[in-house]
């Protein structure tokens, strides 16, 4: 990341991502990193219910807030579940993280495609 300003994403010699590094780690501003003290399923369960899209990340949950709605909202689903926040951060996108994201769109787009096919 500190070595180079331009990127490119290939799998099975296609490209999947060419351009600048920054579009490639450019990120939403309403998706933050959670992390809480203990088991994060039941805060998952109640941002869900706040509209919230959210992925678990090892222990870690990936936070995207829907339009209106604040970090007040992680802050209430924490409480509910009775589950300390430790950390809440905007998330930040890591050049290894950006591959491994494009590669999974990549793969879910595929998997989308033979779904559709069959059917």
């Amino acid at each position: 990341e500190k070595t180079c300003d331009q990127v490119v994403v290939m799998t099975q010699g296609e490209v999947l991502f060419a351009g600048a590094l920054e579009e490639l780690l450019r990120t939403d501003h309403s998706i933050y990193e959670v992390r809480v003290k203990g088991d994060p399923d039941g805060v998952r369960r109640a941002l869900e219910m706040e509209r919230c899209v959210v992925q678990r990340d090892g222990a870690a949950l990936r936070v995207r807030l829907p339009e209106g709605v604040g970090t007040e909202a992680i802050l209430r689903a924490a409480r509910e579940a009775k589950q300390p926040v430790r950390h809440m951060a905007p998330f930040k996108l890591t050049l290894e993280r950006a591959f491994l994201d494009t590669l999974a769109k990549r793969e879910d787009a595929d998997a989308d495609a033979a779904h559709a096919a069959a059917h």
